[in-house]
C-alpha cells in the first residue's frame, strides 16, 4: 500500500508539472472572445488625474509585455474611489474603456464598469469589467474583467514636487496651481478665435522632461506664458479651432508626436492647454492609453 500510495504522489505531481494551473483569480484583467489572454496585475500601468474647472478626469494606460493584451480606460468625471458604470463609446464625457492586441488591433466598449477601490498620491487600483467590447475595423468582440493597479503620474497643471521621479513625468505634489496675474483676453496665435476661459500670466518653470508648469491659474484660467512656451513646437492641437471633431484631434494628437516629435509628456500638456481655450472639444479622450495601445501606428 506504501509503494501503490507513493506511485500514485508520484503520478499526481507528473500531471501536475505538465498540466498548466489556472491562475488565481483576481492576478489581473481576463481577455476572453476574439482573443484570450491576461493583462496581470504585475504589469501595473499608469494613471493620470487631469484637473479642469469643473471636473477631474483620470486615466489609465496600461504596460503590456510581449503578447500581453493591452488595458486603457478613462473616467471622465472622476470624483474619487468608488464604482463607475457609465461607460460607452464614444465617450464624450463619460468613461471609456480600450483593449488593444500589438498595434493593429483596437476594441472599445459600449458599455462597462471601471471601480476605483484605493487611490493615493503613488497609486491606485480595483477593478473593470466590460463584455461585448467591439473590434475597431472589424466584426469580433471580446469580453474583459478583472483586476488593475496603477502608478500615479504627473499632473500637468499642478506643482511639481522638490524632489522629481526618474519616472517619464515629474512627481506631482497635490498643491494648487498659483493665483496669477490677469491678462485682457485675446487671440492666442496659433488659435484664431478667442479663447472660451479667462488668461493669466505666471512665470512658467521648464521640468526635466521638458515640459512646463504652471498650464493654468487657480480659477481655471489660461497661463499665456505656458501657451507661449510651448508654440514653437508648433503643435497642430492649438490651431485646431473648437468645433474640432475627435478625428480630427486624434490626427492632430498623432501629428503632433510622430510628425513633430512632441513627446508624450508635452502632448499631454498641448492637450489639456487646447482643450480648455477652445472649451467644446469633446470630453473623455484618453490620449496616453491611445499612444502606448498603438492607436497612432
Amino acid at each position: 500500500m506504501k509503494v501503490g500510495a507513493a506511485l500514485l504522489v508520484a503520478m499526481l505531481a507528473v500531471a501536475c508539472s505538465q498540466s498548466p494551473q489556472p491562475a488565481p483569480q483576481g492576478d489581473g484583467v481576463r481577455v476572453t472572445g476574439a482573443v484570450n489572454g491576461i493583462y496581470p496585475v504585475a504589469s501595473a500601468g499608469t494613471c493620470l488625474s487631469f484637473t479642469f474647472p469643473s471636473f477631474r478626469q483620470l486615466d489609465f494606460s496600461g504596460n503590456p509585455a510581449a503578447g500581453q493584451p493591452g488595458i486603457g480606460w478613462v473616467i471622465g468625471i472622476f470624483s474619487g474611489p468608488g464604482t463607475y458604470s457609465d461607460v460607452r463609446w464614444p465617450a464624450e464625457g463619460h468613461s471609456s474603456i480600450s483593449l488593444s492586441v500589438g498595434s493593429s488591433r483596437l476594441w472599445r466598449a459600449g458599455s462597462g464598469t471601471i471601480v476605483v477601490t484605493n487611490l493615493d498620491a503613488s497609486a491606485a487600483s480595483g477593478t473593470l469589467k466590460a463584455s461585448g467590447m467591439k473590434e475597431v475595423g472589424g466584426s469580433t468582440t471580446v469580453d474583459a474583467k478583472g483586476s488593475w493597479t496603477c502608478r500615479m503620474l504627473a499632473v500637468p497643471n499642478e506643482q511639481p514636487s522638490a524632489s522629481p521621479s526618474a519616472s517619464p513625468l515629474p512627481a506631482i505634489s497635490p498643491s494648487p496651481p498659483p493665483i496669477g496675474e490677469a491678462v485682457v483676453r485675446r487671440v492666442l496665435a496659433p488659435a484664431t478665435v478667442l479663447p472660451a476661459v479667462n488668461l493669466c500670466t505666471s512665470p512658467v518653470t521648464q521640468l526635466q522632461d521638458g515640459n512646463a508648469w504652471p498650464l493654468f491659474c487657480l480659477g481655471g484660467e489660461i497661463n499665456v506664458a505656458a501657451w507661449n512656451y510651448f508654440v514653437p513646437l508648433r503643435p497642430r492641437l492649438m490651431s485646431l479651432g473648437p468645433n474640432a471633431q475627435l478625428d480630427v484631434i486624434l490626427t492632430a494628437y498623432c501629428a503632433d508626436i510622430g510628425q513633430d516629435h512632441l513627446t508624450l509628456p508635452e502632448e499631454e500638456s498641448v492637450y489639456s492647454l487646447a482643450w480648455q481655450y477652445y472649451g467644446s472639444w469633446p470630453h473623455g479622450f484618453d490620449g496616453a492609453a491611445f499612444v502606448t495601445s498603438g492607436g497612432c501606428s
